[in-house]
C-alpha cells in the first residue's frame, strides 16, 4: 500500500477545483462556499470524513477515475488559448449567454460515436435550465489575466455534470460561435500604442446607443484596450453586422474630425499676398522636399532661425 493510494494528490487549480467541487458533493461538504482548497485541506477533508484507511482509499481512486473520465484534454482548448480576444469571448459567453436550457439544447452530431459515455458520467443535464452553470459553479468572474480567463473555461467544463459527450458538444458549438465573428475586426484601424486615440475610443463606444443594453460585466476587466473595445462588438450578438459596420463607420470618421481639430489647435491662419512665379517656385521647392507648402515654409523658417 503506498503513501499515492492514501493521498489525494492536486498540482493545478484546475484539478483543484474539479476535487473540491466532487468532494463537496459525494461527502456532502460545501468546501467551495468560501474559497478554494489547497490540497492538504482536501485530503483533511477526506479523512475527517471518512476514518477507515480502506473507504478513504476507494473514495480517492474512484475521484481519481471520476476525473480522468470528466475532463476534455488540454490540446482541445488550443483555439482558446491562442487568442486573447477568443479567450475573453468564450469566458462572457458561457457567463451570460449558456444557460443550462441551451447546454441542454446543443447537439452535434459530428461528434456523436466518438466519445463514449462511461460508468462515471451522468447522462441528463444541469437543471433548472434557467440557471448559468458557470455562476452556480462559484468561479471567479474577473480573471487576472488571459491564462486564467483559459483556466476558468477549462473548470466550467471540468465542473459541468454532463456526460463527456454532452461537453464535447457545447465545446464545439462555443467554437461555432468564436468562428462566426472572428473575422469581423472592427477596429483594426486602431492604434493601440495611441493612448489619446484608445480613450477616445472607449469613450465613444461607451456613448453609444447602438451598446446600450450591453451587459458590462468583470469578464473584461483584465483584457487589453483593444480587446476590451472589441469585445462591445463581440458579445453584441443580437446587433446586425451592418449595424456594427456603420458604427465602425462613423466612429472613423469622427475620430478623423477630432484629430484634425487636435493637429490644428496650435497652429494660425497666415494670410500673405505672393508673386505668382515665387508661389511656383515655393510649390516646386515643397514638392521636391515630399512636404506641404505650409510644412516647407515652417522648414525654411525654423532654418533661418538656427
Amino acid at each position: 500500500m503506498s503513501k499515492q493510494d492514501k493521498y489525494l494528490k492536486v498540482s493545478n487549480d484546475r484539478e483543484r477545483y474539479f476535487y473540491s467541487s466532487y468532494i463537496s458533493k459525494m461527502l456532502n461538504l460545501p468546501l467551495m462556499k468560501t474559497r478554494l482548497q489547497s490540497e492538504k485541506e482536501l485530503n483533511q477533508a477526506i479523512k475527517n470524513k471518512l476514518e477507515d484507511t480502506a473507504e478513504r482509499m476507494r473514495f480517492i481512486r474512484e475521484a481519481r477515475d471520476a476525473f480522468s473520465c470528466k475532463v476534455i484534454q488540454n490540446e482541445e482548448f488550443d483555439w482558446i488559448k491562442s487568442n486573447q480576444r477568443c479567450t475573453f469571448f468564450i469566458l462572457y459567453y458561457i457567463n451570460h449567454y449558456l444557460t443550462n436550457k441551451k447546454i441542454f439544447a446543443i447537439s452535434n452530431h459530428l461528434y456523436r460515436g466518438i466519445h463514449q459515455s462511461s460508468a462515471y458520467e451522468r447522462v441528463d443535464y444541469p437543471t433548472p435550465l434557467d440557471e448559468y452553470e458557470y455562476r452556480k459553479q462559484g468561479l471567479p468572474q474577473a480573471p487576472n489575466n488571459a491564462k486564467d480567463a483559459l483556466n476558468n473555461i477549462m473548470c466550467f467544463f471540468d465542473l459541468l455534470d454532463s456526460s463527456m459527450e454532452k461537453k464535447i458538444e457545447v465545446l464545439a458549438y462555443l467554437k461555432q460561435e468564436w468562428m462566426s465573428i472572428k473575422d469581423a475586426n472592427y477596429l483594426s484601424w486602431l492604434d493601440e500604442g495611441n493612448a489619446i486615440q484608445m480613450k477616445w475610443a472607449k469613450n465613444y463606444i461607451a456613448r453609444s446607443r447602438l451598446f446600450s443594453r450591453f451587459p458590462r460585466s468583470e469578464a473584461y476587466t483584465f483584457a487589453s484596450e483593444r480587446v476590451q473595445l472589441m469585445g462591445y462588438f463581440d458579445v453584441s450578438l443580437d446587433i446586425s453586422p451592418d449595424s456594427k459596420e456603420l458604427l465602425m463607420i462613423k466612429m472613423k470618421k469622427a475620430w478623423s474630425q477630432e484629430n484634425y481639430r487636435n493637429q490644428i489647435v496650435e497652429k494660425k491662419v497666415l494670410n500673405t499676398y505672393l508673386d505668382k512665379g515665387v508661389k511656383d517656385k515655393l510649390s516646386r521647392l515643397a514638392k521636391r522636399h515630399r512636404m506641404k507648402i505650409n510644412e516647407y515654409l515652417t522648414y525654411l523658417i525654423e532654418k533661418e532661425d538656427e
